[in-house]
């Protein structure tokens, strides 16, 4: 298979050097969160206080979306297999647990797990009962017997759940840490590009941003010491019309907008901070920027697909940008939710 990464990569720079409504909404929504850190930072002391040591499959998302809905609450989305089950709500210093009757009928139909809607306009407070008792049963879930829609969902809750992992004893990929929102909430990075035809298709919605999201923003270790952004694209299947290649082209287009966002002047160094999960604002852009653009996927087991040429490939219009491709095999277990390995050209440059 012979695809020009370049030649996505330019074409998608073109189409950002050409539009600019994508610059305002990115500084609205830029500005937005760092109004909110003194809330998020409030949430995480309260969060830290409340949730479970051990969270199991329950993963915790926060999204552009989330923090435009109010400067004075912190919300969450709560997930399990990509499945929204649930939010938390951070209100006047107090916890809330919400479940919506469409949340009640999915976690039944999709997960089997009996859960009970919040009455109208009144969430549970967290040390209620029936809030106990629905974390209790999320924290237990074991996954077996899902009919999650997509299995994609699943393979990412797998390898987010690797990510967390405090010990490097229990961790398959270490030295990658997940882009947060202050200490919780995996961030939801949405772009401005459709990129499922694995083609940069400009997407805005007015003032709305309505690209599709990063699978997972991270930052990863190279053996050097150095700490590096990456955009990481997941597909929990490997086959000729996904296979790594064709893959990374998506990922191309998801990190080629990335740079650009950086080095925007007016919003540049408020997202380089929020990436980094910093509260000072002052922190200036890198003069070079590395970002890993990095394909997750499970190995070939045909051992016919194609693999990428990996070239770095530097991004026209900005200064300063290169872009380094990467492959990850994650190999799991679906059935016990557990990952088996790693292997691919990440591992080689990444520390161990």
């Amino acid at each position: 298979m012979n695809i020009c990464y370049k030649d996505t990569v330019d074409l998608t720079a073109k189409i950002l050097t050409e539009k600019d409504d994508w610059r305002e909404a990115f500084l609205r929504y830029a500005t937005n969160i760092k109004n909110a850190t003194g809330v998020y930072s409030a949430a995480a002391d309260i969060l830290k206080c409340h949730l479970p040591s051990e969270m199991g499959l329950l993963r915790i998302y926060s999204s552009i979306q989330l923090v435009q809905k109010s400067s004075k609450s912190a919300y969450f989305d709560l997930r399990i297999f990509g499945q929204s089950v649930g939010g938390l709500t951070i209100k006047n210093d107090k916890l809330y647990l919400t479940v919506t009757p469409d949340q009640q009928k999915n976690n039944r139909d999709r997960l089997g797990i009996e859960t009970k809607a919040h009455p109208t306009n009144k969430p549970y407070l967290w040390d209620s009962n029936e809030a106990k008792k629905i974390i209790k049963t999320f924290v237990e879930y074991k996954g077996e017997g899902a009919n999650v829609r997509f299995k994609e969902h699943k393979y990412e809750t797998l390898i987010l759940h690797d990510l967390v992992q405090t010990s490097s004893n229990n961790k398959h990929i270490t030295y990658c840490r997940p882009v947060m929102l202050g200490e919780y909430g995996f961030f939801q990075m949405r772009t401005v590009f459709g990129a499922s035809k694995h083609e940069p298709q400009y997407v805005m919605c007015g003032r709305a941003v309505k690209g599709g999201g990063i699978d997972i923003l991270a930052r990863i270790r190279h053996e050097d010491g150095s700490w590096r952004l990456a955009v990481m694209e997941l597909k929990d299947d490997n086959k000729a019309a996904e296979s790594q290649p064709v893959v990374m082209t998506q990922a191309m287009i998801y990190a080629t907008f990335i740079g650009y966002l950086l080095r925007d002047e007016k919003c540049g160094k408020l997202w380089w901070n929020i990436f980094r999960n910093k509260k000072e604002d002052e922190t200036k852009v890198k003069p070079h920027l590395d970002i890993d653009v990095i394909t997750v996927m499970p190995p070939d087991k045909t051992g016919k697909l194609s693999e990428s040429k990996f070239e770095e490939i530097h991004i026209p219009g900005i200064d300063n940008v290169t872009l380094h491709p990467y492959s990850l095999y994650v190999d799991v277990d679906f059935k016990k939710s557990i990952i088996k390995g790693i292997s691919g050209s990440l591992c080689k440059v990444k520390k161990q």
